[in-house]
């Protein structure tokens, strides 16, 4: 929920978080089991692999450069049926912010500057057509917004980011949902991620 247009889906003024798992991330190219899921969700987005701990109260320029930037594919899920987009808020933080899987690229290619990442475009195919396009500047105008948000949130409960942590920023579209076949996204500068799903 790091735009304004998801944030109206659940009527609230900012996002929310879940908690990745090691059997949550895949890499890039893997293939997915549609039915060892429930009714998941497709969103393209930056992943964000820290290289060190952040300071409490950390800015977006010391999230730059202390990370790595990295393409994904977010799968979100949720054990609710026919959830999205009639889930409520609670609904979501009692279903750990729908969690469901994350697809990321092995390596980080973006080599661009902090300012940069405000404008990063994305364009997502199926079955090699496109049929989305999006910009980082819808997650909170600048993908490392959330991150911070997200360490300012933690450190209100005395729990903090570190070193190896890997973060979903958000989502550079509405979540569209999935099919059998194989999605591919592109961001400019960055690097490519693609996922195949199975029946």
């Amino acid at each position: 929920m790091t735009s304004p247009e998801t944030q109206s889906l659940f009527d609230t003024n900012e996002p929310a978080y879940g908690t990745l798992t090691t059997s949550s991330i895949l890499y890039d190219s893997s293939t997915i089991s549609l039915e060892s899921m429930f009714e998941p969700l497709l969103e393209p987005e930056l992943m964000i692999i820290l290289k060190e701990d952040l300071s409490v109260g950390a800015t977006e320029e010391e999230v730059f450069n202390k990370c790595e930037i990295a393409a994904g594919i977010e799968i979100p899920d949720s054990r609710f049926k026919k959830w999205f987009p009639n889930f409520k808020l609670m609904d979501l933080i009692s279903d750990n912010g729908v969690t469901g899987k994350v697809v990321i690229s092995d390596k980080s290619k973006y080599t661009g500057d902090f300012e940069g990442l405000e404008n990063i475009k994305m364009e997502l195919y199926y079955n090699g057509k496109k049929i989305k396009e999006g910009v980082s500047s819808v997650v909170m105008g600048n993908p490392l917004s959330s991150v911070v948000w997200l360490s300012n949130k933690l450190g209100k409960y005395n729990k903090y980011l570190k070193k190896g942590m890997m973060i979903s920023s958000g989502t550079f579209i509405n979540p569209i949902p999935i099919k059998q076949g194989r999605y591919k996204a592109f961001f400019q500068g960055v690097g490519s991620i693609e996922v195949y799903f199975s029946n």
